[in-house]
């Protein structure tokens, strides 16, 4: 419905998550399966320890990626820094406007979740 379009559409991260994760033209048709294997230690298409841009990673303790994945994927990319909430399979979603506005700032999220700091911090981050 119309409600529904204005909340979806008036958050550019939803918008642009939707299109970069189900619709694979502007990659590939291999895009979702490549993301999860690499999420998952399989082989990637390219040697992760060539990565040389700052890296931050982000995963729940009980993510659909597991703990043990995210952190051989942090010693894999050189110099790179985890970060682990105790989150099941929705800290990305929760945290992505903090996450947003410390990479613009080329820094990592500094602190507790937002569902460790409780109702009102997670209100006040969707207002930033």
């Amino acid at each position: 419905d119309k409600k529904a379009y204005e909340v979806v559409y008036a958050d550019p991260f939803l918008v642009t998550q939707i299109l970069d994760s189900f619709l694979p033209d502007p990659h590939s048709p291999e895009i979702w399966t490549t993301d999860m294997r690499r999420g998952n230690c399989q082989v990637w298409s390219y040697d992760p320890k060539e990565i040389t841009v700052p890296c931050f990673i982000y995963n729940g303790r009980k993510e659909e990626t597991p703990l043990g994945a995210a952190e051989v994927n942090q010693k894999l990319i050189r110099g790179s820094e985890l970060t682990v909430w105790d989150y099941g399979h929705a800290s990305i979603y929760v945290e992505h406007r903090r996450i947003i506005q410390a990479l613009v700032k080329k820094q990592k999220v500094e602190g507790p979740s937002l569902s460790e700091q409780g109702v009102e911090a997670a209100k006040l981050a969707q207002t930033q």
